[in-house]
């Protein structure tokens, strides 16, 4: 089923009525929700199958900012498309009605999913993993790092053949962006202390 949506999608360079047909649509809009529902589906199960069988996908990190990232980004779309399709099979709604319950529905999911998989990291980031054998090395931000020492962001590092997400913070008086390389110089009970790598740093 999806590899012909492809083919026609390829062939009509998105030609919605072909679209509309394939789904056996009313209307456009219905289409669309059809479209969004099946690809972000589609996307989300192979993540997931592809977690299970223990590959990182760099696609499956930051796609922009702290908040968008590919796992949230991927739930609220699959609810947001499923709601849609859903509200025109069950309900008689006006389109803006329906949209305007698919994208409620589709931003909740998000932010639900944004917590959750913060949890899971920290979660990862504990047990047995020793901080102190972070010191040394280049990790990513995955959370921004705020100026303020007293305040935390995240860092993705290699720790014990593990990659993991660790709370840090910064002495810097510019805050460290999602995706940028940091230096670990220091480490205390649950914290790396960082600061960002260039090329003079370990000079």
């Amino acid at each position: 089923m999806y590899i012909q949506l492809c083919k026609a999608v390829y062939k009509n360079l998105m030609n919605m009525t072909s679209i509309q047909e394939f789904f056996h649509a009313d209307s456009s809009a219905e289409a669309i929700f059809w479209l969004i529902a099946s690809v972000s589906t589609v996307l989300f199960v192979l993540k997931i199958i592809i977690g299970v069988l223990g590959a990182e996908l760099e696609w499956g990190s930051e796609v922009e900012g702290d908040f968008f990232t590919l796992d949230t980004v991927l739930s609220g779309a699959v609810v947001f498309g499923w709601t849609g399709v859903l509200a025109y099979a069950q309900t008689d709604l006006h389109l803006a009605y329906i949209f305007g319950c698919a994208f409620m529905t589709g931003t909740a999911t998000l932010f639900c999913a944004f917590f959750i998989y913060k949890n899971i990291r920290s979660l990862e980031a504990s047990g047995n993993l020793n901080l102190e054998n972070a010191v040394g090395k280049i990790g990513k931000v995955y959370l921004t790092v705020p100026a303020d020492e007293n305040e935390k962001g995240q860092v993705e590092v290699l720790v014990q053949g593990r990659l993991s997400i660790f709370e840090a913070s910064t002495q810097s008086s510019e805050p460290i962006s999602t995706g940028e390389e940091v230096l670990i110089y220091d480490a205390t009970d649950d914290c790396l202390l960082v600061e960002k790598y260039t090329e003079e740093t370990l000079s």
